[in-house]
């Protein structure tokens, strides 16, 4: 079976798109997909060198990570 998906809570989710768009990371889709009707991006997926979806989601407010990690 082994690892399908993994997901991060970053402070800056455009700041990190950037950045790692700029190191040459395969985005999964298009950023503007991932944008809601307000145009905030919250979430975005890449994939690493072996081709494992990576999502990349906006952390919230005042959360620390181990609780960010517990919501579905």
């Amino acid at each position: 079976m082994g690892i399908r998906h993994l997901s991060f809570a970053v402070d800056d989710l455009q700041a990190m798109a950037d950045a790692l768009i700029a190191k040459g990371v395969q985005i999964a889709g298009e950023l503007a997909d991932c944008r809601d009707v307000q145009g905030q991006m919250r979430t975005f997926f890449v994939y690493d060198p072996d081709h494992i979806l990576v999502q990349c989601e906006q952390a919230h407010a005042g959360e620390q990570p181990s609780q960010q990690l517990e919501h579905p």
